[in-house]
Parts: C-alpha cells; structure tokens; sequence
C-alpha cells in the first residue's frame, strides 16, 4: 500500500503533539519512542492485524529496541520475539520512506 507523502507528515506532526504530554518527551529518544508506539498503534487493527510490545526503549547508541514484540492476526500469534533492536531515520519518514540501517532480533519465533 502506498501513502502519499502528506500522510506521513502528518504522522509525524500527531506523534509530536502526543508526545509532548509526557515528560519523556523533551529528549530525542523519548520522541522517538512516542513515535514507534503511535506507529505501532496507527498499524494495529484489532481482531485482524495486531503488532504489540511490552516496551519501547533507546540504547545508549541510539538505537531503538522494541521489547516482547508479538505479531498476531485473526488466527492468533504469529510471529514472537524477545527484543527487536534497529537504528533508523526518523526524519525519512517525511520522504515517505522507512529506513533502518541496522536490525537485530533476539529470540524470534515464526509460527509455522
């Protein structure tokens, strides 16, 4: 499915907005967290396709981990894993394009 570039923008600028409730949010990683959980949460259909984590984390290198990460559908959990950990470029998101320039899965399980 492609979106057109105003859809992101505007993620991006709902993300902002929410994420400036919390205190987390005056740094970078607290924004970039806001942001994976808005996405995740944007993805998410309840009943049809499901993408939930325990947590949502930034290591001292930057990067972003998404702990106890579940995929599930109408037929329940497909995909599991323990931590999910990937750097990435926020601000691509404004082209319309996802970038991750690294990817790490700790514990991934793929239902068969």
């Amino acid at each position: 499915m492609l979106l057109p570039r105003g859809w992101f923008a505007g993620m991006l600028l709902a993300a902002s907005l929410a994420a400036c409730m919390g205190a987390q949010a005056l740094s970078l990683p607290g924004f970039k967290n806001a942001l994976i959980d808005f996405l995740l949460e944007k993805i998410s259909i309840p009943g049809e396709f499901e993408v939930t984590t325990e947590s949502v984390q930034t290591l001292s290198d930057k990067s972003t981990v998404l702990v106890g990460v579940r995929i599930a559908d109408a037929s329940g959990v497909w995909f599991q894993a323990r931590r999910l950990a990937f750097s990435w470029r926020p601000s691509r998101l404004l082209d319309g394009e996802v970038q991750i320039d690294t990817l790490s899965l700790e514990q991934g399980r793929l239902a068969a």
